[in-house]
């Protein structure tokens, strides 16, 4: 493989989980083909990283967003983001400043979703910037079009979920598939988010380029949707050890964001038949409400199935009222690896929110997917796993109160643990993420152009 050695890149990251993780794995497969990256984000999350284990062409730069302890509950989602954006602008400004005064300037800045700030940036100090896009290009796409001729089109139909929206190089959509932002129920505090996808679509116009969590075969419509952008598939940016067959290590790109599991569950895991745990986990966000929780357990309970649910707030799991039998049958912690679990033999389906990592963690390890969309991409990621990749199903909510009752988990886990059709297609997309970043792979491929581009 080319030597890249010459290339210095910098790598701005929003400070959350969805965009950390994909962003540090990809910092890794840059410094595997021997680039010097540089991993810029906020104070608090750094120092969850273990510098110990890191290779020593990653140099981190961490900044003051303000939130040094993390977000506190009583700070809003756009308080938090503004913090951000405002201290990230002059820290950003600062190392790009005093790489060029060293005489060892930056060959590119690559910037996650959510920050679209860092591209002007890189603009105003004449440095090429590239998005290294975390959700789906189809969502990329949608949102695209909407700011592009379909803003009229889409939020005069917003409060009818079935409306079709039928837009170039991407599947028949309803209002219901699109990203929440755009629903008419979306959240007052929720608003600005689409501001910030406007900027986004914006910087196109300077840097019109896209590395893109994503495979070519997974999307090969909509990565060339748009004519005036070039999306270039980079994933699955997922741990390479559940590619190398390898046990798991302590490298801060298997674990990400640093947790010590309490619960031995992959002792626990060891114990049951292949494929016949249910893996129940809702990402780092979203939280479920404790009559939900409820729903899930007696649906979970009624499947007769092993289960491995990952609860973070234990003062829910102390609430079930169903805690013995649960206990009986599967098993419940307050965080595990994913990527090791999803990568156990027995993991026969994964009940989880639809968010774009563990989507593509999915996909990765052939698992099928039962998905409960709660907001952002996550509607249209699961219209994919349904109806175009076909590797899961999504949940029917009640018509009154959005609630998913329990009888529907277990139908939705009975169905994609049964289908032959739907364990098929996961097996499928396993190998084609495996091809995809093997030497000669279609992501290997677009990450060479990438770096020889930069």
């Amino acid at each position: 493989m080319t030597d890249h050695r010459k290339n210095k890149i910098m790598i701005v990251a929003y400070p959350n989980q969805g965009h950390i993780n994909p962003s540090l794995r990809f910092a890794k497969s840059l410094v595997k083909m021997g680039v010097d990256v540089t991993f810029s984000t906020s104070v608090s999350v750094i120092r969850r990283i273990d510098m110990q284990t890191t290779h020593h062409s990653l140099t981190f730069a961490p900044f003051s967003d303000g939130h040094d302890d993390g977000q506190k509950s009583t700070t809003t989602f756009q308080q938090h983001y503004s913090d951000f954006a405002t201290n990230g602008v002059y820290a950003v400004k600062e190392i790009i400043s005093s790489a060029a005064a060293t005489g060892q300037p930056f060959d590119d800045l690559v910037y996650t979703s959510a920050v679209p700030w860092a591209a002007k940036v890189a603009h105003a100090h004449n440095l090429k910037s590239t998005l290294l896009w975390c959700q789906p290009a189809s969502v990329l796409d949608i949102y695209y079009y909407y700011f592009n001729g379909y803003e009229e089109l889409i939020s005069c139909n917003n409060n009818n979920p079935t409306f079709p929206i039928n837009l170039p190089g991407l599947p028949s959509l309803t209002i219901a598939d699109l990203p929440s932002f755009m629903w008419s129920s979306c959240p007052k505090e929720h608003k600005f988010i689409m501001d910030f996808m406007k900027d986004h679509v914006d910087v196109l116009k300077i840097f019109p380029r896209i590395l893109v969590n994503t495979i070519d075969e997974l999307e090969i419509d909509p990565i060339r949707a748009i004519e005036k952008v070039v999306m270039l598939p980079v994933g699955p940016l997922v741990p390479s050890e559940l590619f190398e067959g390898s046990g798991p290590s302590n490298s801060p790109f298997s674990c990400d964001l640093f947790e010590k599991p309490i619960e031995d569950y992959i002792k626990w895991l060891n114990t049951k038949p292949k494929s016949s745990v249910v893996y129940v986990s809702f990402g780092s966000m979203a939280t479920l409400s404790i009559e939900q929780v409820e729903e899930m357990a007696s649906g979970l309970v009624e499947s007769g199935r092993p289960f491995l649910w990952v609860i973070r707030d234990s003062g829910q799991v102390g609430k079930l009222s169903k805690i013995e039998e649960l206990k009986k049958q599967g098993m419940i912690v307050s965080w595990c690896s994913q990527v090791e679990v999803l990568n156990h033999q027995a993991i026969g389906c994964f009940l989880m929110h639809g968010g774009w990592n563990s989507t593509m963690e999915a996909l990765a390890t052939g698992v099928p997917t039962v998905v409960y969309s709660q907001w952002s991409d996550q509607a249209t990621n699961a219209k994919m796993i349904e109806d175009v990749w076909k590797t899961g199903v999504k949940v029917k909510r009640r018509k009154e109160d959005g609630m998913v009752e329990g009888k529907e988990i277990k139908r939705c886990v009975e169905m994609v643990m049964e289908d032959e059709e739907v364990r098929r297609n996961a097996k499928k997309w396993r190998e084609l993420a495996r091809k995809a970043i093997s030497n000669g792979g279609s992501s290997a491929i677009n990450l060479k152009a990438f770096l020889d581009d930069a």
